[in-house]
């Protein structure tokens, strides 16, 4: 589904060029669980953002469904992203002034899918994650794990085949961790949504598939 080759990025700083990323090369196949570790400040939320194209590399081929990035317009890449992936953040970015199921529906303002259908597919997947009864709260009522739930719902909405998760458990306490591993998981096993998580917790990490060390700009695959 999206492929990385000798990717590297770096940004200009005055007179300096400052490397984040170097060299690397990864795959992420339909269905597949990856985890990436790694210190805060080496790159893991840039990498994130290429993988998803939200930026471009400085150098290296990206490639989607097996076309290189450097044959899509921006429109493309973002028609692309649109239509296959979907975000998950540590720190929620819901909108206070909108209710629940407004927030899990702003994905969908600009999509194909028939906007009679919108509320409908929202509560369906409110439900699914067990907050049906929130929808017509806002955001400042409710507990961390219940608006990580939204975050997912959210990131779901327009059923993505990917979803990118920045340590989504980096602000929960453990219990209410264990249940938003325990969704995510189902999603990947169950409707086969492959998972890219960026994460400090080892509970996530023993679980994934294959699991990745982001260190000196480079990215090492650590369970082979």
């Amino acid at each position: 589904m999206i492929e990385l080759f000798d990717v590297s990025k770096s940004y200009q700083f005055a007179k300096d060029n400052i490397p984040v990323l170097n060299n690397i090369s990864f795959k992420l196949h339909e269905g597949e669980f990856k985890t990436i570790i790694g210190k805060s400040g080496t790159g893991k939320t840039t990498l994130l953002s290429l993988i998803a194209g939200l930026i471009k590399p400085s150098s290296g081929i990206i490639k989607y469904n097996g076309v290189s990035h450097q044959r899509f317009t921006d429109y493309y890449t973002s028609k692309f992203r649109s239509q296959n992936i979907g975000f998950v953040f540590q720190h929620f970015n819901l909108i206070p002034y909108h209710t629940i199921l407004e927030n899990i529906l702003i994905p969908l303002k600009f999509s194909s899918i028939s906007r009679k259908h919108h509320k409908q597919r929202g509560l369906d997947i409110l439900n699914l994650l067990g907050i049906y009864e929130k929808k017509n709260h806002f955001p400042n009522i409710l507990s961390g794990g219940q608006m990580q739930r939204v975050a997912i719902a959210r990131a779901l909405i327009k059923d993505p085949k990917i979803i990118l998760a920045d340590e989504p458990t980096g602000n929960l306490d453990d219990s209410t961790a264990e249940d938003i591993i325990k969704i995510l998981i189902n999603l990947n096993q169950n409707q086969k949504v492959s998972l890219i998580i960026v994460t400090h917790d080892h509970k996530i990490t023993a679980i994934s598939k294959e699991k990745y060390l982001l260190k000196d700009y480079q990215l090492t695959r650590l369970d082979q």
